[in-house]
Parts: structure tokens; C-alpha cells; sequence
């Protein structure tokens, strides 16, 4: 990989810094006897500790605040063991904010506040050189904790870890290189943040394969090989809209006039293309894959002021047919000016990590851009939050995870040189 390229815009000096793609997040492996202070503690149990620290509010700002209590506490909110710890009590990570190609640069857009609001340069990533012709490249989306950059025109894809300012550049395999064009791609981690080995796989067009027909590869990062070529049953391609991976399987967006789903089945290498509902308002800037409710393929749609959520049904005999689950009301929910009318309604981005969506709603008379009103929302819950920033007419990817981990404490300066807490800096 050259250094030249991707770099982060924040950088800074740490022995703890080790890349989560080769090594765990505490500097040694996460089983290791020592990572925990020995310094006697009243409760006196590192694992009862750990989990009563768990069942703090997710927000970086909690974390923080109990590593500085002593270094036994600042010692166990920096290992990997008790990130596990959180993503198991928690189960859904909190939203950092989100990532948007923006010329050269992969920016990232805080959308907490004050004091778990994450400082935009910190995440944000150099992906071309000043000097350097225009690539062509994107965001494929954000997953445990990744993100994953495809560039069309050097033909690699590139995982990126925000916390700790890694990349690994991956190339495509070769008979993907003549329709590097047409590619899509997702990154699958440990959802568990147990490990640090991923797959990446790229979906698109190959060169072995038949005209037309959409062609997979899965590539590991414990063998550093891609697999064997996977392809379609009957032609297709692959839209822009990035992946949602439900289970063991990933699910694209398929081209407009294809009116269907792309499936790629991780356990079996099988694509399969599935047909989406024939309702009104299912365009890709309007509608999102998202978990099924009893954990198939399913759908939100969004058209202000309705949100509705469908879930793709398959019955005994294998027939499978769209169901609507749900439907909200969503003007008590946004609290819009009651004194506009609301127009045009779009999903900006979404995130399986944390079952949760990004939309703005278009106000009329739209007269300037604070007419523009964005949202998260937690599918599970409906809980909408207004979110600040420059959102604009773009594709947008939410960024979930937990903030924890020696590189994120270190970020903020709340470790000292041995990886406990630093209580003077508190």
C-alpha cells in the first residue's frame, strides 16, 4: 500500500494504536491474562466489574468518564474484552454521526453533541492527493465499526478504521478490473467485535462470465484470496445503493429497470435476484433493505408523511409473497413547523448496525436551506432525533459503534503513556 494515499486528517503518536485488522484493541490478544490491572479494587472481580460498567449509557462520554476512576477501571474500558461486553448488553451501538464522499476527502459529519460529539477531522479520510487526477471512487457504507471505499479507477477497495486510522487497501481480483465500473461491494466484520478478521464482497460484472449477468467473489482476510466466481442465474446489474446484510446473506438494490433484489447467500455462494412489492414510492431515494421482522428481507418506505415497513413473507410451501407490517404517522414524531407544509421526502442513508435511518423532509415555501429538515430514526423504537449539519441532496452513510478501545481514549486524551486513566485529564 503507498503512504501517500488515504490518509487520516487527524494523526497522532501512540504505542496503543495497533490496527484492529491485526490485532486486538488492547495491544495484546483480548484472552490475555494482563490486561487487566492487577491493582486490588473494592469490588474485586474484573468480570463482575466489567459488567456492571456495561450497563452504563453507550455514549463515549460514559465510557470516558469511568476510565478515569482509577487505572483498573481505565485498563478495562480499553480493552477489546469490554467492548465485547458492551455490544453484548447493548446490542445496538450508538450513532456517531455519518460519512459522505466530498471531493478528494471521505468526510465524516458528527451528529451527537457535547461531550460525545466526535470532532469531524478525527474521522475523516484524505482518499486522493491534492495533485492527483480525479479516481473515481465511493462509500459502499459503514459496518462493525469499518468503512469500506471502493476506487473504481486504481480498481482496489479499502477498508478503513475511523478510531484508529487504519486502511487496508485490497485489489480487486483481476476479472473484475474491466468492469471495475459497474462494481458494488460490502464489508462483513465480527459483529460481536470478538475478531478482527472481515470479507469483503464485490458484486458486479466479471469478465468470465456470461454478457449482462451480475458475478460475485467473496474475498478473506485470514487467507488474503478472493473465492471462487459466483454468478446470476438470469442477467441483471447491481445498483448504487450500498448492501444490507441480514444474517448470512447480503442484499443489493438492483438497477431500476431489473425491479428486483440482489441476494448473495454467504453460507451457500449462491446469487439469487428476488422481486420487491409493487407499491407506489419504492424508488431507491425513498426506500431502504432492512431486517425482516422475524429476520428474513425487509423494506422501510418512506413518504412523508407515512412510514411503512414491509417484510417479505416465504410460506410452506415456498411461496413467498410482501407483507406490510407496519405503517407511522410521522408528523407528531418530526415536530415540523406546523406553519409549512411538507414536500419532498427522501432516505439519506441507513445502518443495520444500529436498525436506524437517515431522511430529510423538503418544506414548503422553500425559501432557503434551513427548509431542510434531517432525522435519525430508530426503527425499533421510532425514536427520531434532529440532527445538525450540512446535509444535503446526497447519499450518506451513518457511522454506529462504540467509542471505546485505547486508540478512542488516547483520541481524547484520557490515557497516559502505560494505557490506564489519566484522572489529571479528566
Amino acid at each position: 500500500m503507498e503512504e501517500a494515499r488515504y490518509l487520516p486528517l487527524y494523526r497522532f503518536s501512540s504505542k496503543l494504536a495497533m490496527s484492529p485488522l491485526h490485532a486486538s484493541d488492547g495491544g495484546d490478544d483480548e484472552t490475555t491474562p494482563g490486561l487487566i490491572s492487577p491493582v486490588t479494587e473494592p469490588l474485586g472481580n474484573d468480570h463482575l466489574l466489567a459488567e456492571i460498567l456495561a450497563r452504563l449509557p453507550p455514549q463515549p462520554s460514559s465510557i470516558l468518564r469511568a476510565s478515569v476512576v482509577s487505572k483498573t477501571w481505565g485498563h478495562l474500558a480499553a480493552s477489546a474484552a469490554f467492548r465485547s461486553c458492551l455490544r453484548d448488553h447493548h446490542r445496538r451501538p450508538p450513532v456517531l454521526g455519518a460519512f459522505e464522499r466530498d471531493g478528494k476527502k471521505l468526510l465524516f459529519i458528527p451528529t451527537l453533541d457535547a461531550p460525545d460529539r466526535v470532532p469531524a477531522e478525527r474521522f475523516s479520510l484524505q482518499v486522493c492527493a491534492d495533485d492527483a487526477t480525479n479516481d473515481h471512487w465511493g462509500v459502499l457504507g459503514c459496518r462493525h465499526g469499518r468503512v469500506l471505499v471502493i476506487n473504481r479507477t486504481r480498481c482496489e477497495l479499502v477498508v478503513f478504521d475511523p478510531v484508529s486510522g487504519d486502511r487496508c487497501v485490497v485489489p480487486f481480483p483481476p476479472d473484475f478490473d474491466e468492469h471495475a465500473y459497474n462494481a458494488n461491494g460490502a464489508l462483513i466484520g465480527d459483529e460481536h467485535l470478538r475478531s478482527s478478521a472481515f470479507q469483503l464482497a464485490l458484486v458486479g460484472f466479471s469478465a468470465n462470465g456470461r454478457p449482462g449477468v451480475a458475478a460475485a467473489r467473496v474475498y478473506s482476510s485470514e487467507t488474503g484470496e478472493w473465492g471462487q466466481l459466483i454468478a446470476a442465474a438470469r442477467p441483471c446489474a447491481v445498483g448504487h445503493l450500498p448492501a444490507t446484510l441480514i444474517g448470512k446473506r447480503l442484499y443489493w438494490w438492483l438497477t431500476e429497470r431489473d425491479h428486483g433484489i440482489l441476494e448473495l447467500n454467504l453460507e451457500s455462494k449462491s446469487l439469487a435476484v428476488i422481486g420487491k412489492p409493487s407499491i407506489e414510492n419504492i424508488h431507491s431515494c425513498r426506500s431502504r433493505i432492512i431486517s425482516g421482522e422475524d429476520g428474513g428481507v425487509g423494506l422501510v418506505v418512506f413518504s412523508y408523511p407515512s412510514l411503512q415497513m414491509w417484510d417479505r413473507k416465504v410460506s410452506d410451501r415456498g411461496v413467498a409473497a410482501w407483507v406490510l407490517r407496519k405503517t407511522d404517522d410521522m408528523r407528531g414524531m418530526l415536530a415540523l413547523p406546523s406553519s409549512m407544509e411538507a414536500g419532498k421526502s427522501t432516505i439519506l442513508g441507513y445502518t443495520e448496525d444500529a436498525d436506524a435511518i437517515i431522511i430529510s423532509v423538503h418544506t414548503f415555501p422553500w425559501v432557503q436551506y434551513g427548509d431542510v429538515y434531517v432525522f435519525l430514526v430508530r426503527l425499533d423504537s421510532m425514536q427520531c432525533n434532529k440532527l445538525k449539519g450540512s446535509f444535503m441532496e446526497n447519499l450518506y452513510h451513518p457511522y454506529a459503534n462504540f467509542y471505546a478501545g485505547p486508540t478512542a481514549l488516547k483520541l481524547l486524551g484520557r490515557l497516559d503513556s502505560d494505557g490506564g486513566a489519566d484522572v489529571r485529564s479528566a
